[in-house]
C-alpha cells in the first residue's frame, strides 16, 4: 500500500460530529467519503459539508422499509480506484456495505470495518424495545435474528477492525475477532461544533435552583420516563428537571410529568441556547436503555457537568471510574433516584466531578477520534 492510500469511506449519513474526524483522517490518506443519505429519520442537525477538505458525495438513495438502497453505488465503485475500503456496521445500509466489500474482494483490496455495536439486539424500531406485547416482542426477536445473521457474515470480511468504545471491542472479541486485529478508540464531539454559553446560571431562569438536565432525541429507548419517575420521587422545591429535545415519545413524557411544575420541556435547542442549558445544570442524565455511544455525555463533560448515565450506554467508559459521574442500571428508576439524591446532597462531590469533567479535553479532539482509523488503515496492508 502507498504511503498515502486512496481510501473509500462509506458512511450511513452526514453526521456533523464525524466531519472534523474525517478531515483529520484526510491529512493522512486520500479519502473519498460516500454518504448513503443526507440524514436519518428525526435528525435535525446541520448537514453542510463545505470547508472540510476531503472529497465526498451524498449518494442518491431510496428507502426499502428500514433499509437504504443506493442504486448508483456499484457503478461508482467500479469506476473508481481505491486501495482500501473503510465501512461501518450499519444494518440499514447493509446493501451498500456488502457492495463495497464485493468490490474490495474483486480487486483484492483490504476492508476495514468500524464498529459501534454493543450487541446483536435490533433497535431500529424503538417501540419494540420497550413494548411488552407478544407481537412486538416476537417482531424484535425476528429482527434480532436477522441482524445477527447479517453481522456474522459481515465480520468475516475485514482485515482490520476499529472498535469505537470499550464495549464495542468486547463485543468484537465475543464474536471471535482476534484482539490483535482490533484498534480501539472513543467517539468524540469536536469542540469546534460546540457553542459557548452566553448566560450565566445566576443571570438566567434557573438562578437559585438545583438543575438536572437531560438532552436527547425523545424516543422510547432513551429511558426518559425512568428519569421522570425517579425525579418525582425527589423532594425539594428548588429542584428542576429540564428535558430538552423532541421526538415521538414527547407527548407521553409530558403526560407522565403532568402535575409537577418542577419539570419543563423546552423542546429542541441548539447553539448558545443549548450551551446555556449546560451552564445552568448541576447534573446531566442520559438514562438510555440502549445507546451505542451518547455524544451528549461528551458535551456535558466538556461543559463541566457531572454525568449520571446507564451501563447500557457506550460512553459509560467516560465516567465508569467515578471521577466525573455515576453509572446506574438501565430502566431502574429507584437506582437512578438514589444516585441523584446522593449527588444533589453533596455539592463538594459535584464540584470534584465537575473539575474532572473539564479535564477530559480528549473527548472533543478530532485527532483522538481519527487515531484508531488511521492506525487500522496503516495496518490493513499487512497480514490479517
Amino acid at each position: 500500500m502507498s504511503a498515502r492510500p486512496r481510501v473509500c469511506l462509506l458512511h450511513n449519513q452526514v453526521a456533523p460530529y464525524r466531519l472534523p474526524v474525517f478531515a483529520e483522517l484526510a491529512r493522512h490518506a486520500d479519502v473519498e467519503v460516500l454518504f448513503c443519505r443526507e440524514r436519518g429519520d428525526g435528525r435535525r442537525w446541520d448537514t453542510r459539508t463545505d470547508g472540510y477538505g476531503f472529497r465526498h458525495a451524498v449518494l442518491r438513495h431510496r428507502r426499502l422499509g428500514p433499509f437504504v438502497v443506493n442504486p448508483g453505488l456499484l457503478r461508482r465503485l467500479l469506476r473508481a480506484r481505491h486501495d482500501v475500503y473503510l465501512v461501518g456496521d450499519f444494518p440499514e445500509t447493509l446493501l451498500a456495505t456488502f457492495t463495497a466489500v464485493l468490490i474490495a474482494r474483486l480487486r483484492r483490496k483490504p476492508v476495514v470495518l468500524w464498529s459501534e455495536t454493543l450487541d446483536h439486539e435490533a433497535n431500529h424500531y424503538e417501540s419494540t424495545v420497550v413494548s411488552r406485547s407478544l407481537p412486538a416482542r416476537a417482531a424484535r426477536r425476528l429482527l434480532t435474528a436477522a441482524v445477527t445473521a447479517y453481522r456474522r457474515i459481515l465480520l468475516r470480511a475485514p482485515e482490520r477492525f476499529v472498535a469505537l468504545s470499550d464495549a464495542a471491542r468486547v463485543f468484537l472479541l465475543g464474536e471471535g475477532v482476534r484482539a490483535e486485529r482490533i484498534d480501539s478508540g472513543i467517539q468524540v464531539q469536536p469542540a469546534a461544533l460546540l457553542a459557548d454559553p452566553v448566560t450565566a446560571k445566576e443571570d438566567g431562569p434557573y438562578a437559585g435552583c438545583r438543575v438536572i438536565l437531560s438532552m436527547c432525541y425523545l424516543n422510547p429507548t432513551k429511558g426518559v420516563d425512568t428519569l421522570i419517575t425517579a425525579f418525582r420521587g425527589l423532594a425539594g422545591p428548588d429542584l428542576r428537571l429540564v428535558v430538552a429535545g423532541s421526538g415521538p415519545a414527547e407527548r407521553r413524557l409530558r403526560h407522565l410529568a403532568a402535575g409537577d411544575d418542577r419539570i419543563s420541556f423546552p423542546g429542541h435547542v441548539s447553539g448558545t441556547a443549548h450551551a446555556d442549558l449546560f451552564a445552568a445544570a448541576d447534573l446531566f442524565v442520559l438514562p438510555s436503555l440502549v445507546d451505542c455511544w451518547g455524544l451528549v455525555v461528551n458535551e456535558a463533560l466538556h461543559h463541566g457537568v457531572p454525568v449520571v448515565t446507564t451501563t447500557a450506554v457506550g460512553a459509560r467508559e467516560l465516567v465508569a471510574d467515578g471521577r466525573a459521574g455515576m453509572l446506574v442500571p438501565p430502566g431502574d428508576s429507584e437506582a437512578l433516584r438514589t444516585a441523584l439524591e446522593k449527588l444533589l446532597a453533596d455539592p463538594q462531590e459535584r464540584a470534584r466531578m465537575a473539575a474532572a469533567a473539564r479535564a477530559r479535553t480528549d473527548i472533543t479532539d478530532p485527532a483522538v477520534g481519527a487515531a484508531p482509523l488511521i492506525a487500522a488503515l496503516g495496518k490493513a496492508g499487512g497480514p490479517p
